[in-house]
């Protein structure tokens, strides 16, 4: 409680094309603030695929359905009003079955006060 974070999340994916995938952060954490973005690229970083921002905790962000191997980065920062859990939430965009985030994906939370 009463602290702020910074969080990185590298989501390693494979989708069905008509599938795709979606993110949120979200937890039991109670936030005074929170703001995060998702960039979401297919076949490398030359070009993101979808950018999205968002300052509720558990809105989606990086929602795509073309892609089949995407990776997703997100960003953000929270203020903490009440202490919980802080998570990465995946989802496919459109419901078929075979999304997944792969092994070796990660989710870094650093203080900064």
């Amino acid at each position: 409680s009463g602290r702020a974070y910074t969080f990185i999340a590298c989501l390693y994916t494979t989708s069905d094309v008509a599938a795709g995938v979606k993110f949120a952060i979200g937890g039991t954490v109670t936030p005074g603030s929170i703001i995060y973005e998702a960039q979401v690229y297919q076949g490398g970083v030359a070009t993101a695929t979808t950018n999205q921002r968002t300052t509720t905790l558990g809105n989606p962000v990086g929602e795509v359905t073309a892609v089949t191997t995407a990776c997703c980065i997100i960003t953000g920062t929270i203020f903490v009003d009440t202490g919980g859990t802080l998570t990465v939430q995946f989802a496919q965009n459109v419901d078929t079955g075979t999304s997944s985030v792969l092994v070796n994906s990660s989710f870094m939370l650093h203080s900064i006060s």
